[in-house]
C-alpha cells in the first residue's frame, strides 16, 4: 500500500505535488467539459481520473483529500474528530510502532491532529507538540 510507504506519503502530500495534482484534474475536467475528453478516450464528462469512476463530485474528493480527509495540508485545521481513533488508526499506530513511538496516546493525539497522515503526526511527535 502506498500509503504505508513514508516517503510516498510525504510525496503524495508535498504541496508543489498537490498543486501538480490539482492541474491536472482542472485540465482534465475541462477537456471533458468541452466534449474533447471523450474523443480523447477520458471518459464521463464527470468522472475524475483521480476519484476513479466518480462523478459529479471529482473536484470535491480532491478537495476532501486536501483540507484533511486523508491528513492533507494537516495543521491547517478543519479535520473531523474521529469517533474511535484506536481503530480507526490502527495501520497508522502500528506504523509510528514500527517506527519506535512507543507512547500510544501521544501517537493518538498525534494522528488525530493530523487526520492520520503518518508523515505530519511523526513531524508533531517530533517537535513535543
Amino acid at each position: 500500500e502506498a500509503l504505508a510507504n513514508p516517503e510516498m506519503t510525504a510525496s503524495m502530500f508535498d504541496p508543489q505535488n498537490i498543486q501538480a495534482m490539482i492541474q491536472i484534474e482542472q485540465a482534465v475536467q475541462q477537456l471533458q467539459g468541452s466534449g474533447l475528453g471523450n474523443v480523447m478516450g477520458l471518459g464521463n464528462p464527470g468522472a475524475s481520473p483521480l476519484s476513479g469512476a466518480g462523478g459529479a463530485d471529482a473536484a470535491s474528493g480532491l478537495a476532501q483529500l486536501l483540507a484533511g480527509g486523508m491528513g492533507g495540508m494537516a495543521g491547517m485545521g478543519g479535520v473531523p474528530p474521529v469517533a474511535d481513533p484506536e481503530a480507526s488508526y490502527a495501520a497508522q499506530l502500528q506504523q509510528l510502532q514500527d517506527m519506535g513511538f512507543s507512547d500510544r496516546p501521544a501517537n493518538i493525539r498525534a494522528l488525530q491532529a493530523t487526520g492520520g497522515n503518518v508523515h505530519a503526526a511523526v513531524e508533531r511527535l517530533l517537535s513535543g507538540m
